[in-house]
Formats: C-alpha cells, sequence, structure tokens
C-alpha cells in the first residue's frame, strides 16, 4: 500500500527532537538521495520524510544513513538520523546487511519508529523483523516459595520490560537472529524465571537507563549499574557480582600506574557515573602531582570508543574489565592496561524506586541461584567465575 503522496512533501514543521551531540570523528552523513525519500543533511545528522511513497525507500535510506540514532519530529513528518563513519565503510563494501545494520546500531527507539512507520506504509514483514530480537522469556522453573513474593499486580501479568544498550560482549548483546545474550541477561533470566516472570527485553541506549526507569518505561535493566553519590536513592539497586574497571589501549602501550594517562586523551562512556568517578579520581592525581589533566572525550558506546581507540582519535577508553579483555582477544591492535585495577566493587542492575518489593524478590532469587549452583553454571559458561559474590544485596547493604 502506498503512501499518502502529501505525506512526502517536504514538512515546515521544524524537528523538535533533540539530538544528542556525537564525537564528529565518528560520525558519517549520508549522501544518498532518493527521489521517493529525500534525505536533508546538516553536519552528522541526517532528516528525511516521515513517510515514504514505499517503504522499500525508507530502508534504502536508512541503510544508507547507517543510523547510530534515530529520533522523530513531533509531527512525526520528519526523522532525523545519524552515521557511524566504522560502519558506512563496512556497508560500502557489502559486509553488512540492513538487519545485521539495525540490530547493531540502532537503538530501540529507531527499531520502534521504523516498524511503525513501515506498518503504516503497509510492510508488516519489515516491522515484525524490527521486533524480534526485542524479548527473551525466563530460563529456569519457578520457585513457588519465590514467587509469592512478587507484588501481585506485576505476578499477574507475568512480563517485566527490560532495557540494556545491547552493545556490551560479554555482559549484554544480540547474538545472531537479535536473541538477547550475555552473562546478565542469562542471569537476569534465571532470576526471572524463579520469580515466574519473563523478561521483554529492549535496546536503550546506556546514558538512557535510568531515566527510563525513573519513567518505568523500563522496570529493569539488564546493564551494569554501580551505587554511586548520583544514583543512590534514585533507583532501586541490586548487586549480584564484582566488577572492575581497565584501560583500553593500542597494542605496544603500558601504564604502570594511574598517572601514567596524564595529559592523555581518555575515553568516556556517556552517561557511566562510575568510570566519570574513576577519571576525575586519576585527574585530581595528575593535578596533585603537577602533570597536565586528563582530556575527556565521550563516546555513546563501547564500539564506538573502540572504534576511536583504533583511528588512533584517543589515547585509552575507560570501560568495565571483562568487555575489554574480550575486545583484546578478538583484535590483537589493541590491548588491555591496569587490567582490574580501577574500582574494584560490588555491582549490578536496578530497577524503579517504586518497586522495592520486587527489587527484594530478585535479591531472594539470586541467593537462591547462588545457593543451587545456577549461578555459578552460568557465570562458568561465559568464563567469569571471578565476577562471582556470596550474596546478593540491595540499596544500603551494597558498599559505596
Amino acid at each position: 500500500m502506498m503512501c499518502p503522496p502529501s505525506r512526502c512533501r517536504p514538512s515546515r514543521r521544524r524537528n523538535s527532537t533533540q539530538v544528542q551531540r556525537q564525537t564528529p570523528g565518528d560520525l558519517h552523513s549520508a549522501s544518498y538521495a532518493d527521489p521517493s525519500c529525500p534525505l536533508r543533511r546538516k553536519g552528522a545528522a541526517v532528516t528525511l520524510p516521515g513517510c515514504c511513497r514505499d517503504a522499500a525507500g525508507m530502508l534504502r535510506a536508512l541503510t544508507s544513513a547507517n543510523v547510530v540514532q534515530h529520533t522523530v519530529s513531533t509531527d512525526s513528518s520528519y526523522h532525523t538520523v545519524i552515521a557511524r563513519r566504522s560502519q558506512w565503510r563496512l556497508l560500502n563494501r557489502g559486509k553488512m546487511s540492513m538487519k545485521r545494520l539495525i540490530r547493531n546500531t540502532v537503538t530501540l527507539g529507531a527499531v520502534a519508529s521504523l516498524a511503525l512507520m513501515l506498518g503504516a506504509c503497509g510492510n508488516s514483514t519489515a516491522a515484525n523483523s524490527a521486533a524480534a530480537g526485542a524479548s527473551a522469556g525466563a530460563s529456569s522453573s519457578v520457585d513457588p516459595s519465590l514467587s509469592k513474593l512478587v507484588p501481585d499486580d506485576i505476578r499477574s501479568k507475568g512480563t517485566l520490560a527490560g532495557g540494556a544498550s545491547f552493545d556490551t560482549q560479554p555482559m549484554n548483546f544480540y547474538a545472531p537472529g537479535n536473541k538477547p545474550d550475555g552473562v546478565l541477561i542469562d542471569l537476569l533470566n534465571g532470576a526471572a524465571g524463579k520469580l515466574g516472570l519473563s523478561i521483554k527485553w529492549s535496546q536503550i541506549p546506556y546514558s538512557g537507563l535510568v531515566p527510563a526507569l525513573q519513567s518505568k518505561r523500563v522496570e529493569i535493566a539488564g546493564a551494569q549499574i554501580s551505587k554511586t553519590p548520583e544514583n543512590n536513592g534514585v533507583v532501586n539497586l541490586l548487586a549480584f557480582y564484582k566488577a572492575s574497571s581497565s584501560l583500553l589501549v593500542p597494542a605496544g602501550k603500558d601504564y604502570a600506574s594511574d598517572t601514567d594517562a596524564c595529559g592523555t586523551r581518555f575515553g568516556l562512556t556517556t552517561g557511566s557515573t562510575v568510570n566519570k568517578n574513576i577519571a576525575d579520581s586519576i585527574n585530581k592525581e595528575c593535578q596533585d602531582a603537577g602533570k597536565p589533566e586528563l582530556q575527556y572525550l565521550y563516546f555513546p558506546s563501547f564500539n564506538a570508543g573502540q572504534d576511536a581507540i583504533r583511528a588512533g582519535r584517543i589515547d585509552s577508553f575507560l570501560n568495565s574489565t571483562p568487555q575489554i579483555q574480550l575486545a583484546v582477544k578478538a583484535d590483537k591492535s589493541m590491548a588491555a592496561t591496569l587490567v582490574g585495577k580501577l574500582a574494584t566493587r560490588e555491582t549490578g542492575v536496578a530497577l524503579p524506586k517504586e518497586y522495592s518489593q520486587l527489587t527484594e524478590a530478585f535479591q531472594a532469587a539470586f541467593n537462591a541461584m547462588i545457593a543451587d549452583g545456577s549461578y555459578k553454571k552460568i557465570l562458568d559458561k561465559w568464563d567469569l567465575a571471578t565476577m562471582a559474590v556470596d550474596k546478593a544485596e540491595i540499596n544500603d547493604q551494597i558498599p559505596m
């Protein structure tokens, strides 16, 4: 079914959605223009009509734009997309399909909006494909003694809305077929199963997880959220594993101490207060030693920071130790330094502030998994036994 031709005309309304600024060197705006779906460019932002003359035209336009961020104006007349340079090159070499592109680089909002627009244009197949990777069920049998701890309203609906960035191997990522995967996903699905619940997963940028919890768009965040002054008391925190941070650097570089990083270009993930606090602590050491300060550079995801290391745009990138070790194993052009020496802590995930009873139920479920060995089995599967703790803790029980 064709869209009304009038919807394909340029709108005079301005795009009212604010697009988060990204690192210019990591972005690329599409040079592609489809007569049925004209693109407009401004820097790294690309806009296109909300409804093209055909759904395929929109797919071609979004493919060419190589979306990493996608927003929609309030009148739905224009969509704004931002492109990532590294995957643009892969796309041009024919090494990345549209399905993989969307799975790897588009946020949940982009997938949902794309599915909605394509559905409006009569392409239900594409809409179903976009939604295919959004959910995962519980993976263990119900424990009646634990299920009764779940609030009645949540137990009756049986499903929780889960959110994660799905760009953080081995913690959370999309496996082939758009399947939510990773050690955190396995652990949370296992605990939810004991409570008689399943989790429907969706992709949310890391920096948007706490706001999504506050609005209850997400009821559990399947990404590492540690206890910090910024989020303590804002959400319910649930800690069930040990974590540390390390630095990703080009191969051949090594730091003997924190202050070896002074004066360098220091990469951080947008929204990670833990890693920002680590960087601030190192920066203070630099100042106290009379050395140049760190130069902070922010990236929307681990993949973006990794690309910046490869391209020589930053000297180091701070992130969780398991993720950095996995990246180094896969790419010999990079190395890890100060491994496990930065901010060793007990950490986990978060739930909305109003979900105290459910947080306690998940704590009980994790403690049951620790006792019956299913917790260890999952960690062993991912070769992350060193992350194990003796018991799960919540909120004030978690050391800062």
